[in-house]
């Protein structure tokens, strides 16, 4: 019977990261394939609008989807049948609204570019791409991370082989690659939710009203929605801006390097939510800090190995993967790898701190990495392109990490 909890954990530790894998690896194979077949003006304009969906994401995922996390397992723990009900509810007509709403709002500063078809068609897509987000994470709270990794497998297997019939009868383009991922993210996302409501895990004992739902929702969600944006600044300023000085094309580029990157970053932040509940076991415990900052050094050691390879072979990795269709520079690459280090420790360190209950300052920090972004890396890139852009981005995270030291 001792050897049953930690057997459950080490179970759904398996399933949620298989969950992160599978979603990383989507990502990562279908920006490859897109690179390839694209080129480099169409691939642009699909990073460009691919960048906006990330914003919105953002919103949507701290008025709905971390709130529900909280709230789904502790206050509405007893009616979370009729909870996801409302949410999804919420989700497919309000959420779906207010994002498109943001799309389009973000479509008025690419209007004379190739990127502004594909934003506009985004904001009729938003709904479908997001269904998923929410019903993966619903999971969650219910001991069921193994059917969000089924979805996942689910979404996979279908957006290759759609992206792959639309090469094949030569209909690719960024619009007809966003098109396959909301149809994919739509069925993926109904997969789960079928699984869910056939699992028998769901309470029906209390249903929360809409209002409790809203008001709870948003007395969380602001301040994750702060947080939020300040976070994503640093990431994803470079490839909307770089269309200002260099096109699409740059963007493109750009996010051509960041693709060899990517995946050793999703894959170590999945480690996230499960590293969380071991520090705040352990805070009490005499070293704690120590602790954090020996974890810190070891989820570096796979981005430095990766950098490392970059720097000796990274050209030669990119022309394999794109097909010799997108040449990058060695030093644009490295800058990214050690970037990734940089940015892993740092959310190691901000995992340390919300163990502690001190969120405000991991917010602190990644303020600081927002202003330096701003300040510092938008300079940079109007005047050196993808360099600056790389740049720009270790430098912010220099900056996040030197606070985070200082307040540890």
């Amino acid at each position: 019977m001792n050897l049953r909890p930690p057997r459950i954990w080490i179970n759904r530790s398996f399933w949620a990261v298989l969950d992160q894998g599978f979603f990383a690896l989507s990502n990562f194979i279908v920006n490859i394939l897109l690179a390839r077949w694209l080129g480099v003006e169409a691939y642009g304009a699909f990073a460009v609008a691919f960048t906006v969906f990330l914003l919105v994401a953002i919103v949507h995922t701290s008025l709905l989807t971390e709130p529900m996390l909280v709230f789904s397992a502790g206050r509405f723990k007893n009616g979370n049948y009729g909870y996801f009900r409302k949410l999804i509810a919420i989700h497919w007509t309000a959420g779906w609204l207010a994002t498109a709403v943001v799309v389009l709002v973000s479509s008025y500063f690419y209007w004379v570019t190739p990127s502004r078809n594909s934003i506009l068609f985004l904001a009729v897509l938003t709904g479908p791409m997001l269904y998923p987000w929410l019903l993966r994470r619903a999971c969650y709270p219910v001991g069921l991370p193994r059917y969000a990794a089924e979805g996942g497998t689910v979404y996979l297997l279908l957006l290759l082989s759609t992206i792959i019939l639309l090469k094949f009868f030569d209909t690719l383009t960024s619009i007809s690659a966003l098109a396959a991922m909301a149809l994919c993210s739509g069925i993926s996302g109904f997969w789960i939710h079928w699984k869910l409501t056939q699992s028998g895990k769901l309470t029906v004992q209390e249903t929360p009203t809409g209002k409790e739902i809203t008001t709870n929702h948003w007395t969380y969600g602001r301040w994750a929605l702060l947080t939020g944006i300040v976070g994503w600044i640093p990431g994803n300023i470079a490839m909307l801006l770089l269309p200002v000085w260099g096109g699409v094309e740059a963007s493109g580029e750009f996010r051509a390097a960041f693709n060899l990157v990517r995946p050793v970053q999703q894959l170590l932040a999945a480690a996230g939510p499960l590293l969380l509940p071991f520090l705040v076991r352990s805070r009490e415990l005499p070293g704690f800090h120590a602790k954090v900052v020996k974890l810190s050094a070891v989820f570096m050691i796979a981005p430095a190995l990766w950098a490392v390879l970059l720097a000796l072979a990274g050209p030669s990795i990119a022309n394999l993967l794109y097909k010799n269709a997108i040449p990058l520079p060695t030093h644009v690459l490295v800058l990214l790898g050690i970037q990734t280090i940089v940015g892993i420790g740092v959310l190691v360190l901000a995992t340390g701190l919300r163990a502690l209950e001190r969120p405000k300052e991991a917010f602190k920090a990644y303020s600081i990495s927002c202003l330096l972004s701003i300040f510092i890396g938008i300079p940079l890139m109007a005047t050196h392109g993808i360099t600056g852009a790389a740049m720009g981005g270790l430098i912010s995270n220099l900056g996040s990490a030197l606070v985070m030291i200082v307040t540890f």
